[in-house]
C-alpha cells in the first residue's frame, strides 16, 4: 500500500479534507457566528456595567451599539491563519522537525 493510499483511507483525510467552496462556506458561517457571539458578549458586559454604575448612583450608562463593534472579516481571519501557518512551518524548519511533522 502506498503512502498516499494510507492517507486517503485515514480519518484525517475523511474528516479534514474540504473543497474550496465548502471551506469558504464554513469560514463564512464560523465568522458570522463568532462575530455575533462577540457582539452579544460585549453588549452583555456593557449592560452589566451600566447596571453596576446605576447602582452606584453616578447615572453613567456604558451602552454600546452592536454595529459599533468591529469584528474581523473572513478575509482578515484567513490572512491571520495563513501568516501563523507559515510561522509554524518556519519554526518547524528551525527546530528541524521531520517532514511528516511539518
Amino acid at each position: 500500500m502506498m503512502e498516499d493510499d494510507i492517507y486517503r483511507s485515514s480519518t484525517q483525510f475523511r474528516l479534514w479534507s474540504f473543497t474550496e467552496e465548502s471551506l469558504a462556506s464554513l469560514r463564512a458561517t464560523t465568522n458570522s457566528l463568532a462575530a455575533a457571539r462577540v457582539k452579544d458578549a460585549i453588549q452583555r458586559l456593557h449592560a452589566k456595567d451600566g447596571m453596576d454604575n446605576d447602582m452606584e448612583g453616578d447615572g453613567i450608562s456604558n451602552s454600546i451599539n452592536q454595529r459599533d463593534v468591529d469584528c474581523l472579516t473572513v478575509e482578515e481571519e484567513l490572512k491571520l491563519v495563513s501568516f501563523y501557518c507559515f510561522k509554524a512551518m518556519d519554526f518547524a524548519k528551525f527546530i528541524a522537525f521531520p517532514t511528516n511533522v511539518m
